[in-house]
């Protein structure tokens, strides 16, 4: 039958034999140009600054960072790799979430969620760039409406709930 999480699948020859399908871990998430929600790349305002959001695990725990704009045009695993390192994590909860994040960067089959839409299998860290999961925010303060560039990235395992969970209407089509 397969899996909805690996896109496992498993075919059967004219005479009935059973042949599977090498896992390819990918997901059934669409890429962000593929997807049918616009992609808020185009929406990047270069003049303001950006801002990433990383975890490891489902956590609310986040080292947030302003990021250089030079890491918008980077894959995403870049800005992961740069977050986590002893020069960026410097406070002694910052390092909890890097050790969190190489921790489970250290398995073969961790993945991304990205702004808690796209779930993704790690290989995808290596060739999506950060710009196309960008969107601009915007925060109320006491001068005015401050706008900014935002991504957030948690790196997580299948067990924490980083496979792709089956919709309602999933649910119900399968029964």
């Amino acid at each position: 039958m397969g899996s909805y999480d690996t896109s496992e699948t498993i075919s059967r020859t004219p005479r009935g034999s059973r042949e599977e399908t090498p896992n390819n871990y990918e997901s059934r998430v669409p890429r962000p140009s593929e997807d049918t929600e616009p992609t808020h790349a185009a929406e990047i305002d270069y003049e303001k600054p950006t801002l990433v959001s990383l975890g490891g695990g489902l956590t609310p725990a986040r080292i947030v960072k302003k990021i250089d704009m030079s890491y918008i045009r980077k894959p995403a695993i870049d800005v992961v790799n740069y977050l986590i390192s002893d020069e960026v994590a410097t406070t002694k909860e910052e390092k909890n979430i890097a050790d969190a994040v190489r921790e489970r960067m250290g398995r073969s089959d961790y993945r991304a969620i990205i702004n808690d839409h796209f779930n993704y299998h790690n290989d995808r860290l290596r060739t999506d760039l950060l710009k196309d999961y960008i969107v601009v925010k915007d925060r109320e303060t006491e001068g005015g409406t401050l706008k900014y560039n935002f991504t957030d990235i948690a790196i997580v395992t299948h067990e924490e709930g980083g496979n792709k969970k089956m919709s309602d209407l999933e649910k119900k089509c399968s029964d």
